[in-house]
């Protein structure tokens, strides 16, 4: 894997030859504080919001990011529009994102995430028995959602 170099509290291997909207989307995430690991070939990966408490027009930011594969925040103003915005990451494998306002609208979009493999909610004080049944059949091998 290529050196990532740190840069604050990001590690970031991003070409010098980027695209300008590529730099334009590293400096969204580095103003907001989220942490981000690239690939070879400088897609975002991972992304991992430590540092803010991301809203729904910052996953709404993301959401064209579909080599990402995985999310983590805590995110109590996240409702269930910003969680339409994640089940646009189409090779999202782990979603973790505590003390949110999903619901089951919300559980519905994110059952549309056909490669998701790990769904972490803790915290979410919305999100009851039937929005966790709506993913009866999904392919997820571990869902966590436990009180915080």
């Amino acid at each position: 894997m290529e050196t990532m170099k740190k840069v604050g509290i990001l590690y970031h291997p991003m070409k010098e030859t980027a695209e300008p909207l590529a730099r334009k989307l590293d400096e969204f995430l580095q103003a907001k504080g989220v942490s981000f690991a690239r690939s070879l070939d400088d897609e975002i990966q991972t992304a991992r919001f430590e540092a803010y408490h991301p809203v729904d027009d910052d996953l709404a930011a993301v959401s064209g990011q579909t080599s990402l594969k995985e999310l983590y925040a805590e995110a109590p103003a996240v409702t269930d529009k910003g969680f339409a915005e994640v089940a646009k990451l189409t090779n999202l494998k782990v979603l973790s994102v505590s003390k949110s306002g999903i619901s089951g609208t919300g559980m519905t979009a994110i059952a549309r995430l056909k490669d998701l493999q790990q769904l972490e909610l803790p915290g979410s004080a919305k999100l009851d028995d039937a929005a966790i049944a709506s993913l009866k059949g999904h392919s997820i091998s571990e869902i966590r959602r436990s009180p915080d």
